[in-house]
């Protein structure tokens, strides 16, 4: 009697772990279905259906400042926004290795530097946005580094869906009841009028503060330059614009303006520092102190695109030192 309640039990295990593999399944199947929004970027990625020629990588200031719209019109080549809200270095590595997987390499990469380029990802932000993802190795070994919770989300089918709320996301994607699309090859533009967060910041710090620098953070920037240059893409390192009245609110700004660009002349490549442009005096051309709306972000994408046409008019060469410390020269690809 014993014997046979146990082997019903077993059963009823197999049987429900089935179904539960192959529910996830589906569901992981109905995410990756999703073609509009941030989800659509991510398919878009891990398809293999970008293949740039010019590639922005960042984090939120990367996915809001670079339409690569206006920048393709500019240079006559193609581009796409791998921005990503909350990410530090090195998550945008594991983010680029990922790409490269999957995408041809891009001629030129446009890395986007702020006063958090030399952190490292505490909290992964917004963890929902990886659960289908999490069988693409550099960024699940990333990942679990951070919180262990993505391993047994990986582990124990229908877990990570349930948590993060994603069954009606990917019933969606299944159905292809897409959102209203807010991405355009990978940016997303702001029509969103000034918040008052700045003044309201100034009020609490009216002396300012200090950016984090962490040394695995410079690492991981390093690293992240490495990766560019090891698929022969021409690196540029940017600084975009800032509203004015926030830089010096920042105490430590030009400081990690200076590494930058020391880490860019032994790297031999380029960067544009966008501190002084016209574009940070105008208030009406942000919607916060760090981020422009869709008018700054169009003038700025302008700009950008009409001196990387000179830059790649000129070749982009240049003399690049990769990561096991040996010299070599790369060219943007024609």
């Amino acid at each position: 009697m014993a014997g046979r309640f146990v082997l019903k039990l077993i059963c009823f295990g197999l049987v429900s772990s089935g179904i539960a593999f192959g529910l996830q399944e589906i569901l992981v199947f109905g995410l990756n279905r999703c073609n509009t929004s941030a989800r659509g970027v991510w398919n878009k990625v891990i398809h293999g259906e970008v293949n740039a020629e010019i590639l922005v990588c960042g984090s939120s200031r990367a996915l809001i400042h670079y339409d690569p719209r206006i920048i393709s019109r500019e240079i006559g080549k193609s581009a796409f926004n791998t921005g990503r809200t909350g990410t530090f270095p090195d998550l945008q590595l594991s983010w680029l290795k990922t790409y490269l997987v999957h995408n041809r390499a891009p001629h030129y990469i446009l890395l986007n530097v702020d006063r958090n380029c030399f952190c490292t990802t505490k909290h992964p932000y917004e963890p929902e946005q990886y659960i289908p993802y999490l069988d693409e190795p550099d960024l699940y070994r990333e990942l679990v580094s951070r919180e262990r919770r993505f391993a047994r989300e990986r582990r124990i089918p229908l877990l990570g869906i349930i948590e993060h709320r994603l069954v009606l996301t990917a019933l969606g994607g299944l159905v292809r009841l897409n959102t209203r699309e807010d991405r355009f090859d990978g940016f997303e533009p702001k029509d969103i009028p000034w918040t008052g967060e700045f003044e309201k910041f100034k009020a609490l710090h009216p002396t300012g503060e200090l950016a984090s620098v962490e040394n695995d953070g410079v690492k991981a920037f390093r690293k992240l330059i490495e990766r560019g240059l090891e698929c022969k893409a021409s690196v540029v390192l940017v600084y975009s614009p800032e509203y004015c009245e926030a830089q010096p609110l920042t105490r430590n700004r030009r400081d990690i303006i200076e590494q930058v660009g020391e880490i860019a002349a032994e790297y031999g490549i380029e960067f544009w520092d966008f501190s002084d442009d016209p574009i940070c005096l105008d208030k009406s051309l942000f919607y916060n102190s760090q981020h422009l709306n869709r008018q700054g972000a169009s003038l700025f994408s302008s700009k950008l695109g009409e001196r990387l046409k000179g830059f790649c008019s000129n070749g982009a060469l240049a003399n690049t030192r990769v990561a096991d410390g040996k010299s070599k020269e790369t060219c943007g690809r024609r």
